[in-house]
């Protein structure tokens, strides 16, 4: 029932690995694209 869910913060903590931060899990609940700056 809450797969897609599930598999959807799951790709967001794959995304970010060791950078996530509380903001960011908001933007993503709430659906507002978010611009990061990444790193080589």
């Amino acid at each position: 029932k809450y797969l897609v869910n599930y598999l959807g913060w799951r790709r967001m903590l794959e995304r970010y690995r060791q950078t996530i931060q509380p903001s960011y899990c908001l933007q993503e609940a709430v659906g507002r694209p978010m611009q990061h700056v990444t790193g080589a």
